[in-house]
């Protein structure tokens, strides 16, 4: 045995070496495939990406070029008159910058300019002296925005241009730069790799790429299939990968956006990047590998045949305290229960003598999850009130308003809904009234509740007609919606001083009005999708007035669906039948009496849908 023992160790020594070398070896092949399949994936991965990404650089910078309604009378000006214009490119917009007292200026001017959303029409009526004046503020404001953009997407250069097309001169045969983003502290001039001002005039006579990716451009914007499926025209010479998308037409040129990528530093991190994910793969692959060797030869086998050995003597006894004191005996040893707990083994004894205990457990469970419902009932009724906190007075009083009579209800069909209500002055003159459904109940409801009420606030505050603000806050909310919920809207903004209104329906059921002395009856016209439906959908508003005493009844579907045991609705004409029998009442009155109405149709039948009801009675101011 003396001689027989050392040839046993020696053979296991030699095992775990071949082993460990296998190991080397395959960690080292698996280290150099990895890096040639990362690169070259990363490699596909950067130039098929580059094009999404790219679509996003465009199209911000082409929505922000747009939010100018006269965008168009915009590029033609500053192309024809780029000498004349006196432009400040690092604006602040704090009091006292040379874009804020050309803004004073102009407002003394023209005082019924409305700078953001002026169109062509009211700025060719304007004098030579304020045309340029508008013409050099909306250029501060889209540099501005132009740096911004840049700086977010971390594009090498972006820029736009006008150029001469096929029908032109000089076709594509040079480059006037209308703007270029610049980084902080970037020198802004006429040299080679320093940020060009508007005016710069470079040829692309000597370059044929650029022409033919300018051309691809412009004739993709001529062609709608072709534009929709990939807008840009490339041209992918040298170090630079350079894109181009049509803007618009400076006259009757074409101006495009371009967006430049460094692809020699772009092979360059994907080459390190790939390098460092392998080395730290192979150290990890070869620490990982260690571990699993100690483990296998030293807390698998042994740590299992003891916890054999105690689910064999529980067969015999069914003694489950005793399994448990034994199994914690046989594997107490610190570093083995330290091990063992954390793997298979451990997991097979845990759960061994959680079978054995089962009985024992099973009032302790129901106590835990009686615990646990009256935790989720609590946080439920927090929830419930939050979200009646965050909506507004039912009976606000507007301080400096008292002419304002207005009124709001809203009753969610579980703890928290989906529903809600708004109001607020925009501005001194004006009004906003929203009534809105989210596409669901319950707690996700009520947070998708959350985020569309924000952001129709914030829209509206913002100045934002209700078509526009529909539009902004649809596109925001369709970002990210996973759930696919969606929301209907109805909004007006009412002019208090005059009763002109101007209102926007989503989806959302028809509103009811009251003529002073008359009766209520429905607004029917075509509705807009609901918000978050579909990315870029167009929405309609229309105009209305109100005399003084004319009133306005908004609510949400939860009042005509409302569902007896039946199963019967309450249904439209019942409401506006009961709206008119009972049109005597003050708002508070009318809505809350109502809602007793609704909740004596249903006869005790459960709530259908979360409930919301406004009521609006306007008065001169």
């Amino acid at each position: 045995m003396r001689k027989r023992k050392p040839y046993i160790v020696k053979k296991r020594v030699g095992l775990i070496g071949q082993v460990y070398a296998l190991i080397v070896v395959i960690v080292i092949l698996m280290g150099v495939l990895t890096y040639n399949s990362q690169y070259r994936l990363s490699i596909r991965t950067n130039k098929r990406g580059i094009t999404d990404y790219v679509c996003e650089v465009a199209g911000e910078t082409i929505d922000a070029v747009k939010e100018f309604p006269a965008y168009n009378w915009l590029l033609k000006y500053w192309h024809d008159h780029a000498s004349e214009l006196d432009i400040e490119y690092e604006e602040n917009f704090r009091k006292g910058s040379a874009t804020n007292e050309k803004e004073a200026l102009l407002r003394q001017h023209q005082p019924g300019l409305f700078m953001h959303y002026a169109t062509e029409e009211e700025l060719e009526a304007l004098p030579p002296e304020d045309q340029k004046l508008y013409a050099e503020i909306a250029y501060s404001w889209l540099i501005t925005r132009i740096d911004e953009i840049k700086k977010n997407y971390n594009a090498d250069f972006l820029y736009a241009v006008v150029t001469d097309s096929d029908l032109g001169e000089n076709p594509y045969g040079e480059q006037f730069f209308l703007f270029s983003g610049a980084d902080p502290g970037s020198v802004r001039g006429m040299e080679y790799n320093q940020i060009y001002p508007l005016g710069k005039v470079m040829s692309t006579k000597d370059d044929p790429d650029v022409q033919n990716a300018m051309r691809e451009a412009v004739e993709k914007a001529r062609d709608k299939a072709s534009f929709e499926e990939n807008p840009f025209g490339r041209d992918e010479s040298g170090n630079y990968i350079d894109e181009y998308a049509f803007l618009g037409w400076a006259g009757d040129q074409p101006a495009l956006v371009g967006i430049s990528f460094n692809m020699k530093k772009i092979y360059k991190d994907v080459s390190d990047s790939a390098m460092s994910g392998t080395i730290y793969s192979m150290l990890y692959q070869f620490l990982m590998l260690q571990i699993i060797m100690f483990h296998l030869f030293f807390f698998f086998i042994r740590p299992l045949k003891k916890v054999a050995t105690n689910i064999r003597s529980y067969t015999e006894d069914k003694d489950s305290a005793r399994v448990r004191e034994n199994l914690d005996k046989a594997l107490s040893k610190p570093v083995l229960s330290h091990i063992v707990k954390n793997n298979e083994i451990g997991q097979l004894k845990d759960d061994f003598v959680e079978l054995t205990e089962e009985l024992d457990d099973h009032v302790e469970r129901i106590e835990m999850i009686t615990a646990e419902r009256k935790r989720v009932e609590v946080e439920l009724d927090v929830a419930s009130r939050i979200q009646r906190q965050m909506l507004p007075d039912s009976d606000p009083v507007f301080a400096g308003h008292d002419e304002i009579e207005l009124s709001a209800f809203m009753e969610p069909a579980k703890e928290v809904g989906g529903d809600f209500y708004d109001y607020f002055l925009v501005d001194d003159d004006h009004l906003a009234l929203v009534v809105a459904d989210v596409s669901s109940k319950g707690v996700p409801a009520s947070l998708f509740m959350v985020i569309a009420k924000t952001l129709i606030k914030d829209r509206a505050l913002m100045g934002e007609s209700p078509e526009e603000l529909l539009c902004n806050v649809n596109n925001e909310l369709v970002k990210k919606n996973d759930t696919e919920y969606f929301v209907t809207v109805w909004i007006a903004i009412v002019e208090l001083s005059t009763g002109k209104g101007i209102a926007a329906n989503a989806g959302h059921e028809h509103p009811v009005i009251c003529r002073n002395g008359g009766e209520f009856e429905l607004v029917v016209y075509k509705h807009s999708p609901g918000v978050g439906v579909m990315e870029d959908i167009p929405f309609r508003q229309h105009e209305f007035y109100l005399e003084p005493g004319d009133r306005l009844f908004v609510y949400t579907d939860g009042v005509p669906e409302a569902t007896n045991k039946a199963d019967e609705q309450f249904g439209t004409e019942r409401m506006l039948s009961f709206l008119n029998s009972h049109r005597g009442l003050s708002n508070r009155e009318l809505l809350h009496t109502l809602r007793q109405d609704i909740a004596s149709f249903e006869d005790g039948a459960d709530q259908f849908d979360d409930i919301t009801m406004l009521c609006f009675r306007y008065e001169k101011k």
